[in-house]
């Protein structure tokens, strides 16, 4: 299998493990959330963040749904390939609230690219501007929320990081 990692590099420790992973967020830090929304440049952002928050999607579950997942007629969402085998196929339940952000980017979509196909992606890739439903968005940098995540995780994330990793050395 090659060679363990202790033996190649045998004064780099393993990182502590991170305590706040997976945790929800305080009511605080999502309405700072939310209001930072209006500053993105990202057509998507706004509606990726509050699909996130009310159904517990992981990005990537968010980024290749297509139009064939969001049943209007029974509100449910159907989560397709996910980070687990239990997590795929899944069905999430669409309250009003999930039904309107997902009405409101159908209005969206529609007004971009015309009816969606059901194998069409809600978030078309393109950037800086979207252009070819038939493509999912795959990283962040492409839908333009470079800013966003440095403000909400990566500069404490990598500043942690960083720090346990000089210390290993």
């Amino acid at each position: 299998m090659g060679t363990p990692w202790s033996i190649l590099w045998p004064k780099v420790r393993k990182l502590e493990e991170r305590k706040d992973v997976g945790r929800a967020l305080s009511p605080d830090e999502q309405d700072r959330l939310l209001s930072s929304l209006p500053m993105s440049e990202s057509p998507f952002l706004p509606t990726i963040v509050r699909i996130a928050l009310l159904t517990g999607m992981r990005s990537g579950e968010i980024l290749s749904l297509t139009w064939n997942q969001v049943d209007f007629l029974n509100r449910v969402v159907t989560v397709g390939t996910a980070k687990t085998s239990c997590g795929t196929g899944r069905m999430i339940p669409m309250n009003e609230q999930l039904t309107g952000v997902f009405s409101a980017h159908r209005v969206w979509f529609d007004s971009e690219f015309g009816e969606p196909l059901p194998q069409h992606h809600l978030f078309p890739s393109g950037a800086p501007n979207p252009r070819d439903p038939s493509k999912q968005q795959h990283t962040a940098r492409t839908w333009g929320l470079d800013d966003y995540f440095e403000t909400f995780y990566t500069r404490a994330d990598f500043e942690h990081f960083t720090s346990q990793f000089k210390e290993r050395l």
